[in-house]
């Protein structure tokens, strides 16, 4: 459409919010910060045995370009970092049903979906499974940047051929 870079998202960057708070890593933490019927949670956390040196850490949220914004970690799991893309390509092929590709991507697919299907109902945030969380909060973190409202309105002034 022209423009001169990519979307800018401004979203919980998880890694830093967590970064160097315990000696090992957290049990399970998603970045959240979508609203859900009033409510905002951002970095849920749980650490096990271990007691971070700072409980309460405020969200680290800042500005991503949409090809890091969508790399960047949705969910760590015992160390494992679970990026945006991975949580919607797992919501779309398990909850919406998206199939493509070739049996070997399949195969490598369903091996993809049984390693993060752990996670989908062992944290519950506001009554709504986890990763249903995130995906709501990627979802009106990409619809809420004023670069998707400049996009959309781009588009909508478009003269076509």
């Amino acid at each position: 459409m022209g423009f001169a870079r990519e979307p800018r998202i401004t979203a919980i960057d998880l890694q830093a919010t967590i970064a160097g708070r315990a000696e090992v890593p957290p049990v399970v933490a998603l970045a959240g910060g979508g609203l859900y019927k009033g409510w905002r949670c951002a970095c849920a956390v749980v650490w096990k045995n271990t007691k971070p040196e700072e409980p309460n850490p405020s969200p680290v949220e800042r500005p991503f370009g949409l090809s890091e914004y969508v790399a960047s970690a949705s969910a760590i799991v015992e160390g494992d970092i679970i990026s945006r893309r991975a949580v919607i390509r797992y919501m779309s092929n398990v909850r919406g049903g998206v199939h493509l590709g070739t049996a070997k991507s399949r195969r490598q697919e369903k091996a993809f979906t049984s390693r993060i299907a752990a996670l989908e109902s062992a944290v519950n945030i506001l009554t709504v499974h986890g990763l249903l969380y995130e995906l709501v909060s990627i979802g009106q973190a990409v619809a809420q940047a004023p670069d998707s409202t400049l996009l959309i309105e781009t588009f909508r002034h478009r003269k076509v051929p």
